[in-house]
């Protein structure tokens, strides 16, 4: 549960129960590779991605077009997905995510083109 839904369900509470919930944390049931979805009309020109299957939250998304010598920032944009402010040169580019716990996970080879997904190799640990 977000820290928002927490503080809606408590009326601002920042620790304690609310009546008639339980609660128990679990185990992450993810065990497979995240992904990157390029949106519908996204293509080298419009760099729009969403990351899916993350075992955390992605904090931030970085691209690259030299193979990680240099990477470019992204901004999340208010629908949770990820976009470049300028073109980016080439049909593919690698992706390096960010999670909210510092975690990382490089996406080699990521195609720039309308509704297409990468999979990666590894999610984050």
């Amino acid at each position: 549960m977000t820290p928002d839904t927490w503080s809606k369900l408590t009326n601002g509470l920042s620790a304690g129960g609310v009546d008639g919930i339980e609660w128990e944390f679990v185990k992450c049931p993810i065990t497979t590779p995240l992904a990157i979805h390029m949106h519908k009309g996204a293509s080298q020109y419009w760099f729009a991605a969403t990351i899916e299957n993350a075992t955390r939250r992605t904090e931030s998304v970085e691209v690259s077009v030299d193979q990680g010598k240099t990477w470019i920032k992204t901004t999340r944009n208010i629908n949770n997905f990820f976009e470049a402010k300028d073109p980016l040169k080439g049909s593919s580019a690698w992706v390096k995510l960010t999670s909210h716990t510092g975690t990382q996970v490089v996406v080699k080879d990521v195609v720039l083109k309308s509704d297409t997904v990468t999979k990666s190799n590894t999610n984050y640990k």
